[in-house]
């Protein structure tokens, strides 16, 4: 069963940011969306997880589907000497993880360097039962072995999740092996 579907789909606020967009994404399927700044990438995102409307177009979410998203620079509580594993246990994110992630959970995450609280983060998203990733610049902070390291999550994600992709970083998109939708500025 088709999760999400777009037809003749435009996303933007005051004008439309890119050029009608169709196309569907189906359980445990990886679509990136690329584009130069501008072209509406983010907005496009939002739009598709429902944060803000269709600019024009209509997308249609099979019922009950469920978001787990990433937005491009995650709020890190800095104010609040929250430890990695007080701040997954609020996620709600299981206490198990892979060693290289269980190794930052004594850490404050205020401490945390960019690349390790975006991993974090990251990870604690894929933990989460939603039914597709939404992930917007998801290399933003991480250094190639990181990235690495995301590439091995997101295939060991639970069968049938999709995910949503946006990123700048061509080849990140080609080894994650998504099918690329590059957005053109209308």
């Amino acid at each position: 069963m088709t999760l999400l579907v777009a037809r003749q789909l435009q996303a933007g606020h005051e004008r439309a940011l890119c050029a009608p967009l169709d196309f569907e994404l189906a359980p445990g399927e990886t679509l990136g969306l690329r584009g130069p700044n501008g072209a509406g990438k983010t907005t496009l995102l939002r739009t598709l997880t429902g944060q803000i409307p269709p600019f024009a177009g209509s997308v249609t979410r099979r019922p009950g589907l469920r978001f787990a998203v990433q937005a491009q620079h995650p709020h890190r509580p800095r104010d609040l000497p929250l430890s990695a594993r007080d701040y997954l246990a609020l996620l709600g994110t299981p206490a198990e993880a892979p060693a290289d992630i269980a190794a930052l959970f004594s850490k404050r995450i205020d401490r945390l360097s960019g690349g390790q609280f975006q991993l974090l983060h990251l990870w604690a998203l894929l933990s989460t039962p939603g039914d597709i990733l939404a992930l917007d610049e998801p290399t933003n902070n991480l250094d190639p072995q990181r990235i690495d390291r995301l590439l091995e999550l997101l295939a060991q994600r639970r069968p049938g999740v999709a995910a949503l992709v946006v990123s700048h970083d061509a080849d990140f998109l080609e080894r994650t092996g998504a099918r690329v939708l590059t957005l053109e500025p209308s």
